[in-house]
């Protein structure tokens, strides 16, 4: 096969060769779902002759059903690379043992050396620890079975919805209040969960969520004594506010809340990710 060597490329290749729905795939399936182990090489076993001993020779045309079959024997199946051909089963490999690996178990280990010294895609199904591993070269590759596909895919879908949710909360808030927040902030809030209070640890420095932020200002009458800022948080008296008035500045600033409009506002960080960094609950 031709030698790849790009990561994307790599991946391009093994989601063809074995993404859910194909032939590949429906025989892998099986072997897992009936606890088997299995070792299948895909090649023209003229280029692999050097690093095969014993097994058969079939040179049968590929099923889902017959790889499972041949899989209940301990060898290695041979398969061609458009996935057409069974070339051969029970196949004894044997790689060069110098080649470095970090896989443990016999399967694994000549997979994995095969895999660099031939470079060939090869895939292993672990019956002890029910996972499926795909090699090329000093590439590897965990399969997710289907379910946990669906698992990650539900998980991204209800933090995109939380996420959605999130920034239609802030530009509601944005519209009734009449302010623009700055961007990094507005990325903040949509980053965090909505009702909770982030305390920066062990400082008692409070940032508000969404749902605090239009109360806690209407409290301590910002937009009287400073309409042009914003406040986000608190430790005690002292408040800590964004500009409304640039929207490209993205700093946070601190000021007394008890002297609003009387002591000049200080700045505190370039923007709030800074100014939570290291101590908020929260990665950037």
């Amino acid at each position: 096969m031709k030698k790849l060597t790009n990561r994307k490329k790599i991946l391009e290749y093994i989601f063809e060769i074995i993404s859910p729905g194909s032939k590949l795939r429906e025989a892998v399936g099986r072997i897992q779902e009936a606890k088997l182990g299995a070792l299948i090489v895909l090649g023209n076993p003229e280029e692999l002759k050097d690093v095969m001993g014993g097994g058969f020779e079939l040179n049968a045309e590929y099923s889902p059903q017959r790889v499972y079959e041949l899989s209940k024997m301990d060898g290695a199946i041979i398969l061609s690379e458009d996935i057409e051909t069974i070339y051969g089963a029970n196949i004894q490999l044997q790689p060069n043992y110098n080649i470095e690996t970090d896989e443990s178990g016999t399967r694994h280990q000549a997979a994995h050396r095969i895999a660099q010294q031939k470079g060939n895609l090869v895939i292993t199904v672990s019956e002890r620890r029910n996972k499926k591993t795909v090699y090329l070269g000093k590439f590897r590759y965990l399969l997710n079975d289907i379910g946990g596909l669906f698992t990650k895919a539900s998980q991204a879908i209800t933090a995109l919805e939380k996420y959605s949710v999130n920034i239609e909360k802030i530009i509601q808030l944005q519209k009734r209040l009449n302010v623009i927040f700055p961007q990094l902030y507005f990325d903040f809030l949509c980053e965090i969960e909505d009702g909770d209070v982030f305390e920066v640890e062990g400082s008692g420095i409070c940032i508000y969520s969404c749902s605090d932020l239009e109360e806690r200002n209407q409290t301590y009458q910002i937009n009287e004594f400073e309409p042009n800022y914003f406040l986000i948080g608190q430790d005690g008296d002292l408040g800590y506010f964004v500009k409304t008035d640039s929207p490209d500045d993205n700093s946070i600033f601190s000021n007394d809340l008890g002297a609003l409009g009387s002591l000049e506002m200080k700045k505190e960080a370039n923007d709030i990710f800074d100014f939570a960094k290291g101590i908020l609950l929260i990665d950037r």
